[in-house]
C-alpha cells in the first residue's frame, strides 16, 4: 500500500504536466496563426492601395 499513493501521485502529476505543455505548445500555435492571418489582411489592404493609386481617408485609419 506505501507503494501505491507514490506511484499514483507521480502518474497524475505526469498526466497534469503533460496536458500543460500541450497546452502551451497549442496557444503558441494559435498566437502564431493570428500573426499570419493579421499580416495576410495589411497586405491584401496595401495591394488594394496600390491598385487605387491613392488612400483614401476611411482607410487611413484602418492602416
Amino acid at each position: 500500500m506505501n507503494c501505491i499513493i507514490p506511484f499514483v501521485l507521480t502518474t497524475i502529476l505526469g498526466i497534469i504536466i503533460k496536458e500543460l505543455k500541450d497546452n502551451r505548445k497549442n496557444n503558441k500555435a494559435m498566437q502564431e496563426s493570428m500573426a499570419l492571418l493579421l499580416r495576410n489582411q495589411i497586405i491584401e489592404q496595401c495591394e488594394k492601395i496600390y491598385r487605387y493609386g491613392y488612400l483614401p481617408d476611411y482607410a487611413r485609419s484602418c492602416i
